[in-house]
């Protein structure tokens, strides 16, 4: 999901930590608490900046091809107004 920009989502997390604990104690599974990946985070802070950088960049980049589409779009209305 990384290579897409797109980070994990919370629950996808649980569902992954889950898993794996289920997987080392298959006669003990439990689930992870409510506030499991916050604790997570907090043990990982490379996770959160790095999700943060990629989702930033892809922002600005967005919204520079948006203003490109936007002014391309106001110039071939003026030259079909002008036709």
């Amino acid at each position: 999901m990384q290579d897409y920009c797109f980070p994990p989502r919370i629950s996808l997390l649980k569902e992954m930590a889950v898993y794996l604990y289920s997987k080392q104690n298959p006669e003990n599974p439990r689930p992870v608490g409510c506030n499991w990946h916050l604790s997570f985070l907090n043990r990982h802070p490379e996770l959160g900046i790095k999700y943060s950088r990629q989702i930033e960049h892809v922002r600005v980049e967005a919204q520079q091809d948006y203003f490109v589409f936007v002014n391309l779009f106001e110039r071939v209305c003026t030259i079909i107004s002008i036709l």
